[in-house]
């Protein structure tokens, strides 16, 4: 059918079954190109035209920054989450976050 690929071997397959963890094809090719570039399944590719903040931001390096702003101008963020008491065994570790000698390295 049309929402059919084919494996290595002939064999055509649904295409929900290629890239999700599991061996459908008889030569198990179903598994074997499964990145970002490759898998049938991927997301479509962000169209800049549509995708508008705040609702939608697009970057293809995964590196641009938001509605064009100068590096220097983005906030920037540290989540520590503690499950265990500080103490000496983890004392230095936490003080390197949380003193002033940490910058943000846009600036």
């Amino acid at each position: 059918g049309s929402d059919e690929i084919a494996c290595g071997d002939g064999t055509c397959l649904p295409r929900s079954l290629f890239c999700d963890e599991a061996l459908d094809c008889p030569d198990g090719s179903d598994e074997s190109l499964c990145d970002a570039r490759n898998d049938p399944n991927r997301a479509a590719e962000c169209d800049t035209n549509l995708c508008r903040l705040p609702e939608c931001f697009c970057s293809v390096s995964g590196k641009d920054i938001p509605g064009n702003l100068p590096s220097d101008r983005v906030p920037q963020m540290i989540v520590i989450s503690f499950d265990d008491a500080v103490n000496t065994n983890n004392y230095q570790v936490l003080d390197r976050f949380l003193n002033s000698n940490l910058k943000n390295p846009n600036g």
